[in-house]
């Protein structure tokens, strides 16, 4: 007899199968291809078209580089900056250098409305953070939002207070825009009050 060796390998017969099964699996290779319907589905069914999107992210879309959009945001918040401080201290002519004319023109027009009722807005910003939001992929327009919680009153012509400080938290959201070669907030959202 010969001896029993458990590492030696045997080859295996195939096995036979029966013709069921190969019917079987000839009909769901088929079914597969789309040729044969299965049990309980309708041929509409096997026909079902699929669509994929690929989504990108804005970065992915834009032509910038991270270096681009970097300094496209310093100088995006270099203007809204100056821009707001010009705001804030009413710097009427300071206004157009950072404002598109028809925002500077609005708060010129405000400006004269408050000398003709002979008051003064005094504006007082606390608890301010600016940042950029966004900048669109061909990096000609850029959103920048303005927080900070309005301390601002109005005064008459001698500095006398005339209302009471709101100590309201604001937010207003600046769209800025390359223009000739520099950037101008064109367009700002916020509530009246905080426009003010």
């Amino acid at each position: 007899m010969p001896e029993h060796d458990p590492f030696r390998t045997r080859a295996r017969r195939p096995r036979m199968r029966s013709s069921s099964a190969l019917i079987g699996l000839s009909l769901a290779g088929a079914a597969l291809l789309g040729g044969v319907p299965l049990a309980g589905c309708s041929q509409d069914d096997a026909y079902q078209t699929h669509v994929v999107t690929q989504v990108t992210s804005p970065e992915e879309a834009s032509a910038l580089t991270p270096l681009d959009r970097g300094k496209i945001r310093r100088e995006v918040l270099a203007v809204a900056r100056s821009g707001v401080e010009a705001w804030m201290a009413d710097d009427l002519d300071g206004l157009e250098d950072y404002f598109g004319a028809d925002l500077a023109r609005q708060f010129q027009d405000q400006a004269a409305g408050y000398a003709r009722d002979t008051k003064t807005r005094i504006r007082v910003h606390t608890a301010t953070h600016l940042d950029i939001l966004d900048i669109n992929a061909s990096g000609d327009q850029a959103l920048a939002q303005y927080s900070f919680t309005d301390d601002s009153y109005f005064a008459d012509q001698n500095g006398k207070a005339l209302t009471d400080p709101t100590h309201k938290d604001t937010l207003i959201q600046f769209t800025l825009e390359r223009q000739d070669g520099g950037w101008r907030i064109v367009r700002s959202i916020g509530a009246t009050e905080s426009l003010q």
